[in-house]
């Protein structure tokens, strides 16, 4: 499985065998390949607040999978990613350059250099 932002057909004939064809299903942009069994569950995409300038700006994507927690540049190249704790992430939020997630019993950060630091958790039930 691969993502991709733009992703143009290569056959512009209806014939469904050139339209299935190993070529016609490759990204025609930047991709991005995930792992064996590992599925897309959410991203989010954000202005990276450090470019140039908003003709120039760049974005940032935030993506959770089955696997790991990731946060790539717009051209897909992979920034940083973290392995999925036992619990998967429930949700991400961009602040600035710093991708919120949150498990079912912590609050943390993920920085864009890979640091992450946790805000927040909840205790275990006794």
């Amino acid at each position: 499985l691969v993502f991709s932002k733009t992703c143009e057909p290569r056959h512009k004939s209806a014939d469904l065998d050139s339209l299935l064809s190993e070529d016609a299903l490759q990204p025609a942009g930047p991709a991005f390949s995930l792992l064996t069994d590992e599925l897309p569950l959410q991203m989010r995409w954000q202005v990276d607040v450090l470019s140039e300038s908003v003709v120039t700006a760049r974005h940032l994507l935030g993506l959770t999978t089955t696997a790991r927690l990731l946060i790539l540049r717009d051209d897909l190249s992979v920034l940083t990613s973290i392995a999925n704790e036992a619990s998967p992430y429930k949700s991400i939020y961009w602040v600035g350059r710093t991708l919120v997630y949150n498990s079912e019993a912590s609050l943390n950060l993920l920085t864009t250099d890979g640091l992450t630091h946790s805000c927040a958790s909840v205790p275990p039930e006794a």
